[in-house]
């Protein structure tokens, strides 16, 4: 594993284009061209956002299967030499003590992003990736595109019931799919816990003023696939997060190369 920065100041990244969340508000659109100033007041702006998340009520411990979930990732990853050996790299949910905190926000968008010591998961993010991973392990080719496109349609609109939740209640899965969603399931939060992770474990706030440059989410791309590998975790969560991602916002955003660009990076040879 490469030796990564220590963790800086705060850096606030989207996993999508939503913009706006409970625990807080979405980045402006960044540039390399930011004065000193603009940075400053920017970094102040973050250290605050994340003040105010470790506040919020709503946003703390999850519950059920989302909490073995999250605490099965976060385990694994406490394993690694690189949290062992670094105790303020040691995660914990909610609170990670003198490490990073992963919070849960108890919220439909579909997010997550990461401060100098915290990851925010949102559960609409989490509910989502779930029947995505429902619809892989039940479906195949045209089911599938299908499957996933009516889910994208229902997760962008806020629906109550994802068309996940239809999938379950309509199609039963048998012990062996029922099986493998949980294992895709696994993979794909584990995916985006370590993503998070990367950008605050990788220092990424130092280079707040170049949010835009698309190597940030690329680095943190490869640090959560790599960190997959090295806990034994199943890579093909990868392919649930950026099909979902991929349908609900398909083209680059601020400082996001396209989810189709992402993935083949990380297609295992």
């Amino acid at each position: 594993m490469n030796k990564f920065l220590s963790a800086g100041p705060g850096v606030f990244i989207l996993l999508a284009i939503f913009a706006l969340t409970a625990c807080g508000q979405a980045p402006d659109t960044y540039s390399v061209t930011t004065t000193k100033s603009e940075y400053q007041a920017r970094f102040l702006s973050i250290q605050e956002e994340e003040s105010k998340l470790l506040e919020n009520s709503e946003c703390g411990k999850t519950g059920g299967d989302l909490l073995d979930t999250i605490k099965y990732a976060i385990d694994k990853f406490n394993t690694l030499p690189l949290a062992q050996d670094e105790p303020s790299f040691q995660v914990g949910h909610p609170n990670g003590a003198d490490g990073i905190s992963v919070r849960v926000c108890a919220d439909d968008q579909l997010a997550a992003y990461a401060y100098s010591k915290t990851v925010a998961l949102h559960e609409g993010l989490l509910k989502t990736l779930r029947a995505a991973a429902e619809a892989f392990a039940r479906f195949e080719h045209d089911e599938l595109d299908t499957a996933l496109d009516n889910l994208a349609i229902a997760a962008v609109n806020r629906e109550n019931n994802l068309y996940g939740l239809y999938i379950v209640a309509n199609f039963p899965g048998s012990p062996s799919e029922i099986s493998r969603s949980e294992v895709l399931f696994r993979s794909a939060v584990a995916f985006v816990i370590y993503h998070e992770l990367g950008h605050t474990i990788m220092g990424h706030a130092d280079y707040a003023q170049a949010l835009g440059d698309q190597s940030l989410e690329l680095s943190a791309d490869a640090f959560a696939a790599e960190t997959l590998a090295l806990t034994g975790i199943d890579r093909e969560g990868i392919d649930v997060v950026f099909a979902i991602l991929g349908r609900i916002s398909p083209d680059e955003l601020v400082g996001h190369p396209s989810s189709v660009y992402r993935a083949a990076l990380l297609q295992v040879e």
